[in-house]
């Protein structure tokens, strides 16, 4: 069950209309999101490269610069040690890049998922070292590698770590305290100790601070710096960050840089072109449905440095064929995702474990690669923080994706002695565990967990109630400016009640995508997609007016039988021949009884 919820706010709409020359609606969708000051409005509406932060307000900044320039001066062998996801491997290639063109004797090791798993490990620090490294330069990696940076001293190099995930602590009186590796420079705007303004950047967006930063330091022009921040807004899209504030400004000029038709990087360009977008305008949809998941599968099904193989191609040829490499290892991992969130459905299904509230389930036959994927979409369809296991190579392996009213990292932390491996956030976290701590997991953290049913139950937040006469292309073009959407800056929804579904028709492969026409009280009609509606459409019809009905329906006779609905919907332009048209994306409806 869904729950409906109107957003309200005590900003004087009017006001903010008159004075930023905005529409109501747009207004009120601002203030919604808590964008009701001048200031704050002004810094959404009129963002700006300009208005980044000062680099050096990381903690440690200035000390990381200073050092890696050291060590280029002293022709030092440099190691980026990556990860295996976006934007590890983002983060990979914007370090690697601007130490290179800085003349660095740079390397860079992703690790391989399976064999590996996340992070340092000490076989990995051993190759290191008999490579000649002198630094290990981590990103998106490396704030919870205590015993490893200890390791890195022993073998006489130096480490350098660029994370955003949270830091280990401990508490003392009631005050936490980070514990932090041992390195020369721990760059991580979640220590408790950072007072840079802004504190959820991932490590794409670190590593483009730092770059930015290390240029200045060295006083350098670097010709391709907008591929990097190209780079750093494919990470914070991927990463799932909240895009507001300086994420916002990261990924919206990004998508600028995207679509300006100037992408200097080979690699990136043979992928958008391998996967049909080049005349396409990219938006945060094709980033995190369509490029995203081809350079994770690098990582998943082979080993995440094939990806940034690709970045770092000169070739547009080779690079090319790098391209249809990952497209072909995507198409291979969707199919092992599917089965695999198959079978996980039916041991749910078929166990206690759907009656808990932190859903940790483990089966031996996922592969650990894709375990985060479905995790995702396990969360989504119990709406419950899950967990999900698999067999790994020595222990097991799993990942966690959790809803917004559970912090998993938080809730996981209480419980670390039972982890062999373990990091992440409030929303995701990886870990590594030995097969008789599982089920000891699953109870300490139901036991633990005081989520209740309702937080349970997912909600959809309606901005305002809006009828079909106050749509307007000039809104539309207005809202499509909040782009890209994304976590704590969703797309604007809004809500209609009782209209008529005057045409349906069922497309796609197995038709369940609904396109209906619907007309209003004043005759006013607009058209409307639902991409997930079909099974609660049938089911609503069956349940209150017989099979017969919804087989009528299916056969086109919709309209004899006035069927009024409430609707909750997106406003979209839908730009077809270079003639645009409103079009309306149906987040859910309820029927209203009247046949």
């Amino acid at each position: 069950m869904t729950k409906w919820m109107l957003r309200r706010n005590k900003a004087d709409i009017k006001k903010m209309s008159d004075e930023l020359k905005i529409s109501s609606v747009y207004a009120c969708v601002l203030a919604n999101r808590g964008i009701y000051t001048r200031n704050a409005a002004d810094l959404y509406i009129n963002y700006s490269v300009s208005r980044m932060y000062d680099c050096y307000e990381i903690m440690d900044m200035k000390t990381a610069v200073e050092s890696v320039y050291k060590y280029i001066c002293e022709k030092s062998r440099i190691f980026i040690y990556g990860d295996y996801d976006v934007d590890g491997i983002t983060s990979t290639t914007i370090l690697y890049k601007i130490l290179k063109a800085a003349g660095a004797d740079v390397y860079y090791y992703i690790p391989d998922r399976k064999k590996e798993g996340y992070g340092l490990n000490k076989n990995a620090l051993d190759y290191i070292k008999k490579q000649g490294g002198d630094l290990i330069f981590t990103c998106d990696n490396g704030i919870a590698a205590l015993e490893d940076a200890d390791y890195i001293k022993k073998q006489g190099m130096e480490l350098i770590i660029l994370d955003h995930h949270e830091p280990a602590y401990e508490t003392e009186n009631g005050k936490r305290k980070d514990i932090l590796p041992n390195a020369i420079a721990v760059m991580d705007t979640k220590r408790l100790d950072c007072s840079y303004p802004f504190k959820n950047l991932c490590a794409g967006g670190l590593s483009y601070k730092f770059a930015k930063a290390f240029l200045e330091y060295i006083d350098m022009k670097y010709e391709y710096e907008d591929e990097l921040f190209i780079f750093a807004a494919i990470a914070t899209i991927c990463d799932i960050v909240p895009l507001v504030d300086e994420n916002r400004i990261i990924a919206k000029h990004g998508f600028e840089l995207l679509n300006s038709g100037k992408i200097t990087n080979k690699g990136l360009k043979a992928l958008i072109n391998v996967r049909g977008l080049e005349d396409k305008k990219i938006t945060e949809y094709e980033i995190g449905f369509i490029l995203g998941p081809c350079i994770n599968a690098a990582g998943r099904i082979k080993c995440g440095s094939y990806a940034v193989d690709l970045f770092l191609e000169d070739s547009y040829d080779r690079a090319v064929e790098k391209a249809r490499f990952l497209s072909c290892l995507n198409d291979e991992r969707k199919e092992m995702t599917n089965s695999s969130f198959e079978r996980t459905v039916e041991k749910i299904e078929n166990s206690n474990i759907k009656n808990d509230k932190i859903i940790v389930v483990y089966d031996e036959n996922i592969d650990e690669s894709v375990a985060g994927i479905v995790a995702g979409k396990i969360k989504e369809k119990y709406y419950k923080p899950s967990l999900v296991i698999a067999k790994g190579e020595n222990t097991a392996k799993g990942s966690a994706r959790s809803i917004e009213c559970v912090n998993i990292f938080e809730e996981m932390y209480k419980n670390v002695e039972l982890f062999e491996k373990f990091g992440g956030h409030a929303m995701a976290a990886g870990f590594s565990i030995k097969n008789e701590n599982i089920e000891m997991l699953r109870e300490k953290l139901n036991k633990g967990c005081n989520i209740t049913q309702e937080e349970m139950t997912q909600i959809i937040r309606i901005d305002k109630e809006l009828s079909f006469s106050e749509i307007s292309m000039s809104l539309a073009e207005e809202l499509e400016e909040m782009r890209p959407f994304g976590r704590d800056n969703e797309e604007a929804v809004f809500a209609v009640r009782n209209v008529k579904i005057e045409h349906i028709n069922f497309v796609g492969k197995n038709k369940n995508i609904m396109q209906i026409i619907f007309v209003d009280e004043n005759n006013i009609a607009l058209s409307g997609v639902s991409f997930n509606g079909f099974l609660k459409f049938k089911e609503n019809i069956e349940t209150k007016f017989g099979n017969s009905v919804f087989i009528d329906i299916i056969n086109g006779n919709v309209k004899k039988y006035n069927i009024l609905v409430d609707v909750v919907y997106c406003i979209r332009i839908d730009n077809y021949n270079n003639i645009k048209r409103i079009k309306l994306n149906i987040k859910d409806f309820r029927l209203i009884d009247n046949i």
